[in-house]
């Protein structure tokens, strides 16, 4: 059988979530800065760990702003927008009166708002359908004469061109585009990778050396990493310790009674 030997299989590390590998690598690189001289490897090893370290970081402040929206969620809400404002448009006709415009405003909302704007309401493809549907029948039943009429041909060509959108985005009427995340996984692994190299160079070229200087320079390389605990072992600490002094607390109460 071929045995591998790298830093994965070599070192082990303890349990770390991306947060805390990154400022355990920038706390490795403090204790390595305030040493004189270092060994050449140890020293490659934590440029190694310093580059890593800095892509780790571009991608968890990345991904702690708010992502872009994406086209379909912009498209959805900018036909809503649309589809709302025409609504209001109409019931504002209806409600000022006038003989004129009236009977081609309860006309339009009546074809199109038979339930208000619940269409709107739901899954991507679902509103889509719901608004295409609306929009076939503005064609099949020569609706576009009643906006015309109305004064409101604009509003409607605005309709149109907006649905259009929403259907590029939702990938119904053409190829959907797709949105990268940030690669924190892939950051994260590299890092953990120059951990673990960092780690094998102190040992090969510090921890060796039997003399006590050595020894000394090794402990104080590697102590962020070796003395790191992880954030629930504190908690549970913590809350161990709090349970102890409320049961001394409450056991001197009861003695003082």
């Amino acid at each position: 059988m071929t045995r591998i030997y790298d830093p994965l299989t070599l070192v082990e590390l303890p349990r770390l979530d991306a947060s805390s590998a990154a400022a355990i690598a920038t706390s490795l690189a403090s204790a390595a800065a305030s040493e004189k001289k270092l060994p050449a490897t140890v020293v490659a090893a934590l440029k190694l760990l310093h580059g890593a370290n800095k892509a780790l970081q571009v991608a968890l402040v990345t991904g702690l702003t708010a992502p872009p929206e994406s086209p379909l969620a912009g498209a959805l809400r900018d036909e809503a927008a649309v589809w709302a404002g025409i609504e209001t448009w109409l019931k504002g006709i209806v409600r000022a009166g006038g003989a004129d415009g009236v009977p081609h405003a309860e006309k339009l909302l009546a074809a199109l708002y038979p339930a208000g704007l619940a269409f709107l309401r739901g899954p991507a493809a679902k509103r889509w359908s719901a608004s295409d549907a609306r929009i076939q029948r503005i064609g099949q039943d020569q609706l576009a004469a009643d906006f015309a009429t109305l004064g409101g041909a604009g509003l409607l060509a605005n309709l149109q061109t907006k649905h259009q959108a929403t259907g590029v985005a939702a990938g119904i009427t053409a190829a959907k585009l797709v949105i990268e995340t940030p690669p924190v996984r892939e950051k994260f692994d590299a890092l953990k990778a120059a951990l673990r190299a960092l780690v094998l160079q102190v040992v090969a070229n510090v921890s060796l050396d039997p003399e006590p200087e050595a020894q000394a320079l090794a402990s104080r390389l590697l102590h962020p990493l070796t003395s790191y605990v992880p954030p629930e072992v504190v908690a549970k600490a913590a809350a161990a310790t709090g349970a102890a002094a409320a049961q001394g607390a409450a056991a001197g109460q009861g003695a003082a009674a």
